[in-house]
Order: C-alpha cells, then sequence, then structure tokens
C-alpha cells in the first residue's frame, strides 16, 4: 500500500555540464554507489 509519494528535484550549479539524469543514476547518487561525477560520464553521449 502506497501512503505517499514525494517528488525531488535536483539543482546543480549552472557551470555544470550534466543537463540529463537518469533515475538510475540519481538513485545511486543518494545511496552512495556514485560519488564522484566522473562515473556518470558527464559530458558524453554515452548516458
Amino acid at each position: 500500500m502506497v501512503i505517499a509519494k514525494d517528488e525531488i528535484q535536483v539543482i546543480v550549479n549552472k557551470d555544470n555540464p550534466l543537463r540529463n539524469i537518469a533515475s538510475v543514476d540519481l538513485k545511486n547518487i543518494y545511496t552512495g554507489q556514485i560519488q564522484d561525477w566522473k562515473d556518470l560520464k558527464v559530458g558524453t553521449t554515452d548516458k
């Protein structure tokens, strides 16, 4: 049974080249599985 859902807004510095992020990557950041921007391949078209 779902009681409530929350929306999360992600705000980063305007100079950060990250424009989109997959929800799984965001989850991995918040759970500590991703701890460095380079793990997201920022600035590439891989993701």
